[in-house]
């Protein structure tokens, strides 16, 4: 009797060895990318992570499926159907997501290729690709922007070039073949963000070489260099000239309500007022009338380009680079629910890093700091991509990155109830 107890407890013991190796097993062997991921994104109102590489390729994955995902492993989904996109893929974007409307993802390569995606099927085809590379010279699409409306696209690109696609009847053959509109700021162009202007206008912000910063006001055809903004007083902090070479640059940007968040190759995040923004650009002149179609060339002293343009009001409620060690920083993102702003960074000291402040930092004269959590360290693997959603149905954030062997990595932070952003 006793042996046979004892048997049935090893059987036990064994069988929950099994299940236990389960997870390690399919972690160990899922489906995977097999070269660096470049980009992450949260789609389908987080439900899913695109995600793509430089293997070409982009994967779906499923994240509210915890049974599934535990015994399974997160494995990634071939979205286009077991070929390749043509080329490494630098950045996704969802579409802003309607009811009626298709779940669109556009994908911008190191080729120059655009390519539009139905994230909701598995074919082996984009919708629609098209480039805008002349004389056999691709030019790298680093960033893409997706105006709230949905109707146009924006592309930000290594020539220095930033173009706006009409989207309108994107399903008519020979459409997308030429910029609804086009601006050539002759520095490379690597982050972009559609945000409200003033007077019911548009903006596009435009983060590139050199640390060089632009608001193109796309309705009148308007573009301000507020680049010299980083020489303002911060808080306590001196003036100071900076100097920045061509390995200087915003690597990324990100949006909400009135925070905009910028980080950089010099390692620092920065979180800007907008409000002051739209109050310091407000007052400006209008353009003259100006007839010349296509590129607008930076040299060309056009009415409606003006430089080195400088704010009587600080901007940048806070900067900092301690957190990723001054590393260079490759991606925010950034969400908030009520008061409360939530923003994921990663970057080349291979941190995943979760901040949280409150609207009252974006005050002038406001002496808070962000609160700075660390999700995960991966020493030796730089990362390049972060994406957060906020569920607010389970008081959660959710953070997505790149991680190690082609892998993605998805991590959640508890709300607390107690609405002190924490």
């Amino acid at each position: 009797m006793r042996s046979l107890s004892w048997a049935k407890g090893l059987a036990l013991l064994l069988l929950l060895l099994v299940l236990a190796a389960v997870p390690l097993f399919r972690y160990l062997f899922s489906q995977r990318h097999a070269d660096t991921v470049n980009t992450v994104n949260f789609i389908d109102r987080g439900t899913r992570v695109l995600s793509g590489s430089r293997d070409r390729h982009l994967f779906r994955w499923e994240v509210n499926r915890p049974l599934e995902n535990l015994y399974r492993g997160w494995n990634g989904v071939y979205f286009t159907g077991g070929g390749d996109a043509g080329a490494s893929v630098r950045v996704l974007r969802e579409r802003p997501l309607r009811d009626s409307e298709r779940l669109l993802v556009a994908a911008g390569l190191t080729n120059g290729e655009i390519q539009l995606w139905d994230a909701a099927s598995n074919a082996a085809e984009p919708i629609r690709r098209w480039n805008r590379n002349r004389n056999g010279l691709f030019d790298n699409v680093f960033d893409l922007s997706f105006s709230p409306d949905t109707r146009y696209l924006f592309s930000a690109h290594g020539s220095g070039f930033v173009r706006q696609w009409d989207l309108d009847g994107f399903d008519r053959p020979n459409s997308l073949e030429d910029p609804s509109r086009e601006i050539y700021l002759k520095k490379a162009t690597y982050a972009i963000a559609d945000t409200d202007g003033v007077n019911g206008d548009r903006w596009l912000l435009v983060g590139g070489e050199k640390n060089a910063f632009w608001v193109w006001n796309w309705n009148d055809r308007r573009v301000f260099d507020l680049s010299s903004i980083f020489r303002q007083k911060i808080g306590e902090s001196a003036y100071f000239e900076p100097i920045y070479s061509k390995t200087d640059y915003i690597t990324t940007m990100a949006v909400r309500q009135r925070a905009l968040v910028t980080a950089d190759t010099q390692g620092y995040v920065r979180i800007w007022d907008l409000e002051a923004m739209r109050g310091c650009l407000q007052e400006a002149d209008r353009p003259k009338s100006f007839e010349k179609e296509g590129a607008w060339e930076y040299e060309r002293d056009f009415d409606y380009f003006a430089r080195n343009w400088t704010c009587d009001r600080p901007l940048i409620r806070w900067q900092g680079r301690e957190t990723h060690r001054g590393r260079p920083v490759r991606s925010v993102a950034l969400t908030h629910q009520g008061q409360c702003y939530y923003l994921a960074s990663v970057g080349d000291d291979g941190r995943v890093v979760l901040w949280s402040f409150e609207a009252a930092l974006l005050e002038p004269g406001n002496a808070r700091e962000p609160e700075v959590r660390t999700l995960a360290r991966l020493p030796r693997t730089p990362l390049n991509s972060v994406d957060i959603f906020a569920d607010i149905d389970r008081r959660s954030i959710f953070v997505v990155s790149d991680g190690e062997d082609g892998r993605i990595q998805l991590y959640r932070r508890r709300i607390a109830p107690d609405a002190n952003c924490q």
